[in-house]
């Protein structure tokens, strides 16, 4: 319905979607914590969603609230889209788009002072920073390939027409083993181990009281990684980093 207002009245609801809902995180007092606090387990939009949903909570994600956020996306999209379709020259769609991209991110980053970028939140910041690369790319693109002629864009024609699909996808398939094909040499290079998946998996399963945690094949995997997570912030940060992963892998052969 939102989808047929006019641009005007569309760019006045997105903003007042930002802002209610920046009140309403700021606002509601969670119990055990009180208002405006951000953290996963303090957040406003979680403890509504706890409310609501009780134990089919999804993870760190959250809903009802951040509905005014995935809204403000959407419609933040929907003006973009009615834009190119447009009667303003090519040059003008090329300006428009990248210069309120940029705008955009300059207002996020600003807003994020008092409301953090957060993704899992989906927060007013986010929208806005998210948006305005968004627009800027869709502008270098248009540029790229409706007004210079580079390439058919049959790839991203594809890709916008089946975007549920493709989302779907991601979460049926794990498409890390493709992309460490072409990037997975960058993430030593980063900072990042490059037994970091397992990592994870084997702290996740410890912290479950379940779980033996005697377990000599778990802990030795778990001493591995830290060592080399240990060795790889060594090459960044210094003697610091690799005495801390250092004293982690000492207390794990205790």
């Amino acid at each position: 319905m939102l989808v047929n207002f006019r641009p005007a009245w569309q760019a006045a609801l997105t903003g007042m979607f930002l802002i209610a809902f920046w009140a309403l995180l700021m606002l509601i007092p969670v119990p055990g914590f009180g208002s405006g606090v951000l953290t996963p387990e303090g957040n406003a939009a979680a403890y509504i969603d706890h409310i609501v949903l009780g134990s089919f909570s999804y993870g760190l994600n959250t809903w009802f609230l951040s509905y005014l956020g995935f809204a403000s996306s959407v419609l933040l999209g929907v003006l973009a889209g009615e834009f190119l379709a447009g009667s303003a020259s090519a040059q003008k769609k090329v300006g428009g788009l990248i210069g309120a991209g940029c705008a955009l991110v300059a207002l996020g980053l600003v807003w994020s002072i008092w409301c953090p970028i957060i993704k899992l939140l989906w927060t007013s910041s986010f929208v806005l920073v998210t948006g305005g690369l968004s627009a800027i790319v869709m502008g270098i693109f248009y540029l790229l390939i409706d007004v210079l002629g580079f390439g058919d864009g049959l790839s991203f024609t594809v890709i916008g027409m089946n975007a549920l699909a493709v989302y779907m996808a991601t979460m049926l398939f794990d498409f890390r083993h493709i992309g460490h094909i072409f990037v997975g040499s960058l993430a030593p290079r980063i900072g990042v181990g490059r037994r970091t998946g397992s990592f994870d998996r084997i702290r996740c399963r410890m912290a479950d009281p379940a779980v033996d945690v005697q377990n000599k094949d778990i802990r030795e995997d778990l001493r591995l990684s830290v060592r080399e997570t240990a060795c790889v912030g060594n090459e960044r940060t210094g003697p610091v980093v690799s005495s801390a992963g250092a004293r982690a892998v000492n207390s794990m052969s205790l």
